[in-house]
Formats: C-alpha cells, sequence, structure tokens
C-alpha cells in the first residue's frame, strides 16, 4: 500500500525541505511514498478564512480517492508511542485500501468535509504544530514505525 501526505501550505523553508526530503528517500526504500502540497487559499477576515477553508477543503478531497484510508492529523491527547504508532501502522497497512493517505491542514485547520471524510485520526503531540514541523514529525514518525516493523535500527 502507498503511504500518501497531503498537506495545506504556502511554501518550506528549504532546511526543513532538505531533511524532509531526505526522511521521504529513506521511507521509500521500504514503502511507496507521495506528498503533495494544497496551496493556501486561507485570508484574513473570518468569512475569508471560511471561504478559504472550503476552498482548501474542496482541493484536498479531490486529491483524495474514494478508496484511499484518510488519516486526519490533528493536536490533542493521547499521541501514540513510537512502538504503539508502527503497531498501528502495521494494522493500516495491511488494509485493502487503495493507499493510506495523512491529511495536515493549515494554519487555520481543515473544513467540516475533511473531517468527515477522515477514517482515522491521529495525534502527533498534544502541542499545536506548523503544518511544516507537523509534516517532519510524521515523516520521521513513518520511518521509525517502519524500522521498528522491519527490525531494523534507527537514530535514537
Amino acid at each position: 500500500m502507498k503511504i500518501r501526505v497531503l498537506f495545506v501550505g504556502r511554501g518550506t523553508d528549504a532546511r526543513l525541505r532538505e531533511v524532509m526530503e531526505h526522511l521521504a528517500r529513506r521511507i521509500r526504500r521500504y514503502q511507496p511514498l507521495e506528498m503533495e502540497r494544497v496551496k493556501s487559499r486561507a485570508g484574513r477576515t473570518p468569512e475569508e478564512v471560511r471561504r478559504g477553508l472550503e476552498r482548501d477543503g474542496r482541493a484536498l478531497l479531490a486529491r483524495i480517492h474514494p478508496a484511499d484510508r484518510v488519516v486526519l492529523l490533528q493536536a490533542g491527547s493521547g499521541a501514540p508511542t513510537s512502538p504503539g504508532l508502527a503497531e498501528w501502522l502495521r494494522e493500516r497497512l495491511g488494509g485493502p485500501e487503495r493507499s493510506l493517505c495523512f491529511v495536515i491542514g493549515g494554519a487555520e485547520g481543515v473544513d467540516e468535509a475533511v473531517r468527515e471524510r477522515a477514517d482515522d485520526t491521529l495525534s502527533l503531540s498534544p502541542l499545536t504544530l506548523t503544518h511544516d514541523l507537523a509534516r517532519l514529525v510524521l515523516l520521521e514518525q513513518i520511518d521509525r514505525a517502519l524500522a521498528l516493523l522491519q527490525g531494523r535500527a534507527y537514530p535514537r
């Protein structure tokens, strides 16, 4: 099964992008991985924010296949341990879905339609992270989870 990461954002700091690309290469040695950015359309006023969330939501949903398993990342308590995430990932990678699609919202979150489409939610931390940092942490944890599942060493 392919792993996909869909994220809302404007751009990525070059230093973070370099680290994310390194992690993506490591993951791709063991699991197909795609990453797609949806350009943020959020505005400043409440009405612009609402319309931007709807546009971002439509753009995200257009990239999700009906056979994908969608995992919405959101801040909250109950973030799994690394071994717990590895087991969670093992269970989902063995499913019948076309791909495991992680969705990371922008600064204003995600539209309700995206929340409704999500099959799972996942918290990486009880803290709120920027979408770039959330993507970096997600990639690092996927790499770590795959290492645990395959019995290979990973950086500590």
